[in-house]
């Protein structure tokens, strides 16, 4: 569903380009604060109504499909990397859709394994999903020469039910 709609999002994307916000402290590493910037419709579980109404269509399609935790817009610069990282929990499946920019070969995508720097390399391609849990090992790269912008999102993982992602989110909350 979110793939077949991808033009529709990415419509949307194009009128709200320019609202993008530094990672701040999710990610404070300095060249983040830089590299990367977010246009957020969820975190940790709020929406962020403001946004919403500027992207109606693409949070009814978010909506539809049951997202979780995380849904954003993420924009990465040219020749950038996020460094290696895990997740905060093996509840919820994170997924990518590439919509802007995507080079459509090895110069952008990510990295999911056992630790830093390992496991499979996965390319963005334009409209297609990757999907991977990330509390595993992850990172990101941008080696094109243009600002790449992915649709990143949460869904619970089909292992558990409503009830133990809530206990999960609780457990994690109160770290």
């Amino acid at each position: 569903m979110i793939e077949n709609n991808a033009n529709v999002i990415k419509k949307e994307l194009l009128k709200v380009i320019n609202n993008f916000e530094k990672p701040g402290i999710l990610f404070p590493l300095e060249e983040l604060q830089e590299n990367w910037k977010n246009f957020w419709f969820l975190n940790g579980d709020r929406w962020n109504y403001n946004n919403i109404k500027k992207c109606p269509k693409t949070y009814q399609l978010l909506k539809k499909i049951g997202v979780k935790r995380e849904a954003l817009f993420a924009l990465l610069k040219p020749g950038s990397e996020i460094k290696p990282h895990k997740g905060t929990g093996n509840y919820v499946i994170r997924c990518q859709l590439p919509l802007l920019n995507i080079p459509n070969n090895s110069s952008s995508g990510i990295q999911c394994g056992p630790g830093p720097y390992q496991g499979e390399k996965r390319y963005h391609y334009t409209n297609k999903l990757i999907i991977f849990d990330d509390s595993n090992w992850h990172g990101a790269w941008n080696n094109s020469n243009l600002n790449r912008i992915v649709l990143i999102f949460d869904v619970l993982d089909p292992s558990i039910n409503e009830e133990k992602y809530n206990e999960c989110k609780s457990v994690h909350t109160n770290k």
